[in-house]
């Protein structure tokens, strides 16, 4: 659903709307404190053209409510939405074993609940 709304935004308003702009997706395994493996992914996306600065509004569209709220609970994980003039930047970092199935294909929160 995350990749789904940045490809499309990408293609309306940013880098997939002109012809230089780029995504780069990435992503890397890290460990936190505890030892245990987590993901990051990053999906780093740089236009030619700037985008014009939105004023703050305290009201937020469906697609940020996904990309900050939906997704990153799904996964039991955090996310953080950055946009600046000419850059679109979204990280997720959630656990592994959210993301990962054992052979039934059930994650860590499936078997908890």
């Amino acid at each position: 659903m995350a990749i789904h709304e940045l490809g499309t935004n990408a293609a309306k308003y940013g880098a997939f709307s002109e012809n230089a702009g780029s995504v780069e997706v990435s992503w890397r395994l890290l460990t936190d404190d505890e030892g245990a493996q987590q993901i990051e992914l990053v999906w780093d996306e740089q236009m030619t053209h700037l985008t014009k600065p939105k004023r703050p509004s305290k009201r937020r569209g469906f697609g940020s409510v996904v990309l900050e709220c939906v997704v990153p609970a799904s996964f039991n994980g955090v996310a953080s939405l950055a946009r600046g003039p000419g850059r679109a930047r979204w990280v997720l970092t959630a656990p592994c074993s959210e993301l990962v199935g054992d052979e039934t294909g059930a994650s860590a929160s499936n078997e908890a609940k």
